[in-house]
């Protein structure tokens, strides 16, 4: 059998330390601690990308593929909606699951 070599997207995911912590004094899993394995066990190389970075448009810089979910409401901030839509539409693909606000 032979694997075809397919070309490899620039992937992110939104990873927040802040939120981790916070998830951990209360004695949660912070689930994007796990998605970097997730997506490498899947061959695909993804990078973290800050709520800041989203929100003001540098962390989306070269990437085609981003990764969003377990966002609650009121983290999902209009400028992030914005900098979602204008990435989106300029060809973007975004990944969203248990993310609240972003309707």
């Amino acid at each position: 059998m032979k694997v075809r070599n397919e070309p490899t997207y620039p992937a992110a995911y939104i990873y927040d330390p802040d939120r981790r912590a916070e998830h951990n004094q209360r004695g949660r899993n912070y689930w994007y601690e796990y998605v970097k394995e997730i997506l490498a066990q899947m061959g695909v190389g993804a990078m973290p990308v800050s709520s800041d970075g989203v929100e003001n448009g540098s962390g989306l810089d070269g990437i085609r593929v981003l990764i969003a979910g377990d966002l609650e409401d009121g983290q999902a901030t209009e400028g992030m909606a914005r900098s979602f839509e204008g990435w989106v539409r300029a060809g973007g693909t975004l990944i969203g699951f248990g993310t609240q606000g972003l309707d």
